[in-house]
């Protein structure tokens, strides 16, 4: 079987992560597959096709930051892609992160409707079916369920400096993106399913595929950071993003941080820019040390995810899969891996809620092994066979 994957980028994020390992679970089971990308590189031995260029990518983010045209860009990069996809043939084409100033939807699906070839679309947020952003809970907006219009979101990813198109962009998003023959929907949460189920995309089969961590990774690992940072006899509170912005929360760690009592610690790991952290919060900086971060995982008492914008949190699944107790906003999908059983919800989404939640997960004494296993239900191994399974499944209805 042939299969081509498209995604902005490789190995990099959710859906780059998701991209790679299809790649490596299906060239393992003797498939053929071409990964097609819009940033970065890929290693010498995978079969990989850039789409664009740099400069490409710098112009088509001018473009979406001036016009409000983020996906509409990338015309020629586009047609060329379209082009290797004739040449390749493939007997599948399985589509990822589309955002990401590489590809122009416009070219690309008037493509998929006429090229006769099974589609599996995984949607990594929720972009593919509002005007213009990428997660409507972070202004608690819902016009996109029947037409976008002046955005609240105008200036969040992807950011429009001067344009407001989102009501355009929603009518061209739902003239394009319906009416592809034998496509199917794949979303990483329960949440995202059923927000696709309310909105233009309901004409489409939707199966949840949650997104895979490596368990042989992400596991309980002893370590000395207790002692190297001071920190015996404290409870520690693990906040982890790579970028900390509004929408992740940082504000809410801060609050957070006078609300507590001397016998909590919270380490906060990411890049947080010119933002201010408090002087009673230990930030450690963007880290790319694995191995570091899982011991931080498994030091931890418990990760605190105040997210207000969000699919299904990989950081939650990689404290899980160490044993780790997570307690995080009724955001998205961020609460369908925790619960009671590992963790507490916050639905009020303030800093007073997260002490009690906090205060109540430190007093129910996790069986952390039986966190841990289910943490592993996320294995990477497990999502791949889901979707090589979803691939060759007769009854599919987008199979031909």
């Amino acid at each position: 079987m042939k299969i081509a994957e498209i995604s902005a980028n490789w190995g990099r994020g959710g859906p780059g992560g998701v991209m790679k390992d299809l790649y490596s679970v299906f060239t393992a089971q003797g498939d053929e597959c071409l990964v097609c990308y819009g940033r970065g590189t890929v290693p010498a031995d995978v079969n990989g096709y850039r789409i664009g260029s740099a400069a490409d990518n710098i112009f088509h983010g001018v473009r979406a930051r001036l016009f409000d045209a983020a996906g509409f860009g990338s015309k020629r990069a586009t047609e060329a892609l379209v082009r290797k996809l004739d040449a390749y043939e493939p007997d599948a084409i399985h589509l990822h992160n589309l955002l990401g100033y590489y590809l122009n939807v416009d070219v690309l699906f008037r493509y998929l409707k006429t090229a006769g070839i099974p589609v599996v679309w995984t949607l990594h947020d929720c972009w593919a079916f509002t005007g213009h952003c990428i997660n409507f809970e972070q202004a608690g907006c819902e016009r996109w369920a029947e037409g976008c219009f002046d955005c609240p979101l105008k200036n969040a990813y992807p950011e429009s400096l001067c344009a407001d198109r989102s009501r355009q962009n929603f009518e061209r998003k739902r003239e394009l993106f319906t009416g592809v023959p034998g496509m199917t929907l794949v979303t990483p949460s329960r949440w995202l399913k059923d927000a696709a189920e309310r909105s233009f995309l309901r004409e489409y089969p939707i199966r949840v595929i949650p997104n895979g961590i490596d368990t042989n990774v992400f596991r309980y690992r002893e370590s000395d950071l207790r002692a190297r940072y001071g920190l015996e006899g404290k409870t520690i509170l693990l906040a982890v993003a790579g970028v900390w912005n509004r929408m992740k929360g940082l504000y809410l760690v801060n609050e957070l941080a006078e609300l507590l009592h001397d016998e909590y610690r919270i380490v906060l790991i990411g890049d947080t820019g010119k933002q201010p952290v408090s002087e009673k919060i230990l930030h450690l900086g963007r880290t790319e040390n694995v191995t570091g971060l899982v011991e931080w995982y498994s030091a931890a008492d418990m990760l605190i995810n105040p997210t207000f914008g969000d699919n299904f949190p990989t950081v939650n699944l990689e404290a899980l899969c160490c044993g780790t107790p997570v307690v995080t906003n009724a955001t998205g999908g961020s609460p369908e891996a925790a619960g009671n059983a590992a963790g507490r919800v916050v639905t009020s989404k303030t800093a007073e809620e997260f002490a009690e939640k906090i205060a109540e997960c430190r007093n129910e004494h996790y069986d952390r092994a039986f966190i841990r296993r289910n943490g592993e239900r996320y294995d990477k191994a497990a999502c791949a066979a889901s979707y090589s399974e979803l691939l060759r499944k007769e009854e599919n209805p987008w199979h031909c």
